[in-house]
């Protein structure tokens, strides 16, 4: 046996041993609780970024696509149905008439709209946008209203309002329905719109996201932003009603809009034999004016 210096007694070799042999089996112990909780950890912060995801997804798609007319007289912002991709008229902006306009030709004319109240994310773009305006040919009805369309040619500063009031100068052109400039009156509401697009997309990584890309009139479609990611393969899925709750694939007969979203966390793709937390939402929009059952209907 060892023996301590002094006459004292030490720790013989079979003590020494069995304690650094108990030692280790709580180190081992410590370790697995630490990895165990680590895990946890994990799994939980991964559930909180998908459903952060996911409820980021459903705000945006709804107030992206809740401004959509399908029933329009002239055509549908709804311009292309697909499962993963829907092509459409975004509102980017809406200002109100300060004057009556000033036909400028046939199928044109000068619009001038005040500079406050203005709503929208941007001022109207003559490289991406074409014109909705609210036309009322007979004040006293409200069957003859309707969103007239035009493209638009060019935006400058102006201040034709009344009292040289600041605002917009918006020349037009291929006016539809034809006329139309003559039923727009002071304080109608002018609204740019471009065309855009939502879809699934994946990267150079192999991830799958929700991208958003915008058309020029010259130029084609811009390039793909990412909105939200990463999705499951394919990761979003859109389907379309008609007012009494059928699928459709028609533009003009949707009245609702359903958006499913799948999320799931981490990026790069998984490997066959991992577990990725995901989770999945379900969303309907309703488009402005084609409710469900028309009003005309009895209840």
């Amino acid at each position: 046996m060892l023996r301590a210096r002094g006459g004292g007694h030490g720790a013989s070799l079979v003590e020494l041993v069995v304690s650094l042999t108990l030692a280790g089996l709580i180190a081992v112990a410590v370790h697995g609780v630490m990895l165990q909780s680590q895990r946890v950890h994990g799994h939980q912060a991964g559930w909180v970024e998908v459903n952060s995801t996911l409820r980021l997804a459903a705000a945006l798609v709804s107030l992206e696509l809740v401004g959509l007319d399908a029933g329009d007289t002239v055509s549908s912002d709804l311009i292309e149905l697909g499962l993963r991709a829907i092509t459409y008229r975004a509102l980017r902006s809406t200002a109100f008439l300060c004057r009556p306009p000033d036909p400028i030709g046939a199928g044109s004319g000068r619009l001038v709209v005040a500079a406050e109240p203005r709503f929208g994310s941007r001022l109207p773009d003559p490289e991406r946008d074409s014109l909705l305006m609210y036309a009322e040919a007979d004040p006293g009805t409200a069957e003859d209203n309707h969103w007239a369309r035009a493209d638009l040619v060019s935006v400058r500063a102006s201040d034709a309002c009344p009292g040289r009031g600041p605002g917009y100068e918006l020349i037009v052109r291929a006016v539809r329905p034809s006329g139309a400039l003559a039923h727009l009156g002071q304080g109608a509401p002018i609204a740019a719109v471009e065309f855009a697009q939502l879809r699934s997309y994946r990267d150079r990584h192999g991830d799958w996201w929700l991208g958003s890309r915008r058309m020029r009139k010259s130029g084609g479609w811009s390039g793909t932003q990412p909105v939200l990611g990463p999705l499951v393969p394919g990761g979003i899925r859109f389907t379309y009603y008609d007012r009494a709750g059928a699928e459709t694939a028609v533009p003009t007969a949707v009245a609702r809009i359903g958006i499913g979203i799948a999320a799931r966390r981490g990026s790069g793709a998984p490997r066959p034999d991992s577990v990725v937390p995901g989770d999945s939402i379900t969303v309907l929009v309703a488009l402005r004016n084609n409710p469900r059952r028309d009003r005309r209907d009895p209840p």
